[in-house]
C-alpha cells in the first residue's frame, strides 16, 4: 500500500515539472524538451519557438529597434532561485513591421537593432504574438554575405555595417522566414528593395575564371533566387558532439556528444532514439544500418530505430571508418577491421590506428592523422600506400577514380585510386584544416588559410581569402553549394561559382558542418544544439 501512496503522490509533482520545462521549449529561455506522439517527455526536442498553448507559429515580424532595447534572452537565475522558469508572455499587438520597400542606412562600424516577432496562429481565434529575437531556434542572417557583422549568439537582431554596399537581412525559425529588409552601408548608389522570398531552387554550375577569386558584393535584384538562410529545426543535445555528424540515407542526422550519448535526429528534427556509445563518430550503410561503437569493446549494428542487429567483440577505441552494401571497415587497437554485413568479421590485419576512411572501386582507403593513406583490397590485401608530404590531416573523400586528401605540408593531393600514384597536387597558403569536400559535378573544395576550389584536374577554379574555414567546418550540398564556418562561428554560402551568399552567426562556435541528402545543412554548435538550415 505504501508504495503505490508514494507513486499517488510523486506522479503528479513529476508532470508538474515536466510541465513547467516544457513551457519554456522554444522560448528565450532555451529548449528542454517536449512530449512526442506516444506521451513520452523527450529530452532537447523543440522544433521551434510556441507562443500560447495550441497556437502555431505563422509568420515572423521583423521590427526596426530605434531606442536601446531591454536585455533579451535566457535569464539570469536569481539568488533565491536555482531553478527559474520564466515564462514568455504573448502581447496582444504586432510590432510596426518594417516596409521591405523601405532601404534602412547605417555606416561601417554603425550599429542597427531588430526584433523578430512570432506570429501564432489558432484556429477561430486571434493572432498570439512573441518575441522570439533570441529563441535559440531563430536564426538571423544576411544575403550578400560581407556588408554586415551578423548578430551573435544570444545577440539576435544586432547587425554591424562592416563594408560598403547592400545587403538583406532575415530571421527564420522552423522553415519559416520572414520577409527580407535592406540595408545599406555607407552606400555609393541606392540599392534596391529586397526580393520576397521564394522556394529554393536547384542551382547550376556557372563557369569561372581559373585561378581568380569571385566575390562580388551585389545586391540581388526583384528576380533573384538568393535569400538568407531558413532554420528549419534545432535539436538540443545534452552535450557538445564530440565528434562529426553522419548524415543518413533519408535525411537523418547521427552525433556523438562529449557525454557518451548517440543521438538520432529524423529529417525533421524529431527525436528517433538515443542510447550510450563511445568513441566520436559512427558509419552508416546504403541499407540505414548504423555502425556505431559502444562503451566497452563491443561494436554495434543498429537499424534505423535504433533496434540492434548484430554486436561484435572487437577491442576497445574501435572507429567505424566507412562502410558499403558488403559491410563496414573498423580501426581498433591497431587494427584494420573488415565486419560483414551481418556482424562477423571477415578479416583483421595490423595496420596504424586509422582516423578517416572512404570506399573506393575493390575495397577502402584509410588514412592515419599525420601518417600515409593507404588501400585494401576486400580480401584485406594491401593494394597501396601514399605518404602525403607532412602526413595526413583532413578528410578522405573517393570520388570516381580519385581519392583526394590534405596534408600538413598545406596541399591537397589526388590519388589513383587503382594505384596510389600521385595525380596532381595544389598547394594552399595555410595548413589544411578542413575538407576536402567535392560536389556533383567533380569540383574539390578544401580550406588551407583561404578557402579553395579546383577542377578534377587539379586547375584552379577560385581562391575565397575573406572565408577561411575553421578544422572540419567545410560541406558542400546536392545543388552544389558550399558552407563554410570560420572560427568565429560564422557560417557562410558560397555557390559553386565563388560568388558569396548569405551569412550567419546565429549557431554560435560551430563544430561540425555535414551535408543532408535532404539538401539541408547540419551544424554542429559548442552549446550541444544541431540545427538544420536550407
Amino acid at each position: 500500500m505504501a508504495h503505490w501512496i508514494r507513486w499517488i503522490i510523486v506522479t503528479p509533482v513529476v508532470m508538474l515539472v515536466l510541465g513547467s520545462v516544457m513551457t519554456s521549449c522554444g522560448s528565450n529561455n532555451g529548449c528542454f524538451g517536449s512530449i512526442d506522439t506516444f506521451g513520452n517527455f523527450v529530452t532537447g526536442v523543440c522544433p521551434g519557438p510556441t507562443g500560447t498553448p495550441g497556437y502555431a507559429l505563422e509568420s515572423i515580424n521583423i521590427c526596426e529597434i530605434f531606442a536601446t532595447p531591454s536585455p533579451t534572452g535566457i535569464p539570469s537565475p536569481t539568488p533565491t532561485s536555482k531553478h527559474p522558469k520564466p515564462t514568455p508572455t504573448a502581447t496582444e499587438t504586432a510590432c510596426t513591421a518594417s516596409t521591405p520597400a523601405a532601404v534602412t542606412t547605417t555606416t561601417i562600424n554603425g550599429i542597427l537593432r531588430f526584433e523578430a516577432q512570432g506570429v501564432f496562429s489558432k484556429k477561430n481565434s486571434a493572432p498570439s504574438y512573441l518575441d522570439i529575437t533570441n529563441s535559440p531556434n531563430t536564426f538571423w542572417g544576411s544575403s550578400p554575405a560581407g556588408i554586415v557583422v551578423n548578430p551573435s549568439l544570444g545577440n539576435g537582431g544586432v547587425y554591424q555595417g562592416q563594408a560598403t554596399g547592400c545587403t538583406c537581412i532575415s530571421a527564420s525559425s522552423t522553415s519559416i522566414q520572414s520577409l527580407e529588409y535592406a540595408i545599406q552601408v555607407n552606400p555609393t548608389t541606392d540599392c534596391p528593395p529586397c526580393p520576397t522570398p521564394t522556394a529554393t531552387p536547384t542551382a547550376t554550375a556557372t563557369p569561372a575564371i581559373r585561378g581568380s577569386a569571385a566575390m562580388d558584393y551585389v545586391m540581388p535584384t526583384a528576380e533573384a533566387t538568393v535569400t538568407s538562410p531558413t532554420a528549419l529545426w534545432t535539436y538540443q543535445s545534452e552535450a557538445p558532439a564530440a565528434g562529426p555528424i553522419t548524415a543518413g540515407t533519408h535525411g537523418e542526422a547521427y552525433f556523438i556528444t562529449t557525454a557518451a550519448i548517440l543521438h538520432a535526429i529524423d529529417s525533421h528534427g524529431r527525436r528517433i532514439f538515443d542510447r550510450p556509445a563511445g568513441g566520436t563518430q559512427v558509419a552508416v550503410a546504403p541499407d540505414g544500418t548504423i555502425i556505431v561503437p559502444g562503451t566497452t569493446d563491443w561494436l554495434y549494428g543498429l537499424t534505423p530505430r535504433g533496434i540492434p542487429r548484430w554486436k561484435l567483440e572487437i577491442g576497445s577505441s574501435g572507429v567505424p571508418l566507412a562502410a558499403d552494401d558488403a559491410g563496414a571497415y573498423v580501426s581498433a587497437d591497431q587494427n584494420l577491421i573488415s565486419v560483414s554485413a551481418n556482424g562477423r568479421i571477415n578479416w583483421s590485419i595490423p595496420a596504424a590506428a586509422a582516423s578517416a576512411g572512404a570506399i573506393i572501386p575493390g575495397g577502402v582507403a584509410v588514412a592515419s592523422e599525420g601518417g600515409a593513406v593507404s588501400a585494401y583490397s576486400t580480401t584485406g590485401t594491401m593494394l597501396w600506400s601514399f605518404s602525403p608530404d607532412g602526413g595526413f590531416t583532413g578528410e578522405l573523400v573517393a570520388s570516381g577514380s580519385s581519392v583526394y586528401c590534405g596534408s600538413r605540408s598545406g596541399a591537397l593531393y589526388a590519388i589513383d585510386s587503382d594505384t596510389g600514384a600521385r595525380d596532381w597536387s595544389v598547394a594552399g597558403s595555410g595548413l589544411p584544416v578542413a575538407g576536402p569536400v567535392v560536389d556533383t559535378l567533380g569540383q574539390i573544395y578544401f580550406g588551407a588559410g583561404a578557402l579553395y576550389a579546383v577542377d578534377s584536374a587539379g586547375a584552379p577554379r577560385w581562391i575565397a581569402k575573406a572565408y577561411p574555414p575553421w578544422a572540419g567546418d567545410l560541406a558542400v550540398d546536392g545543388a552544389g553549394d558550399i558552407f563554410v564556418a570560420a572560427a568565429d562561428g560564422t557560417i557562410t554560402k558560397i555557390g559553386a561559382n565563388g560568388t558569396a551568399g548569405w551569412s550567419s552567426h546565429s549557431a554560435g562556435k560551430v563544430t561540425s558542418l555535414a551535408a543532408s541528402s535532404t539538401g539541408a545543412i547540419f551544424v554542429a554548435s559548442s552549446d550541444g544544439r544541431v540545427s538544420a538550415l536550407k
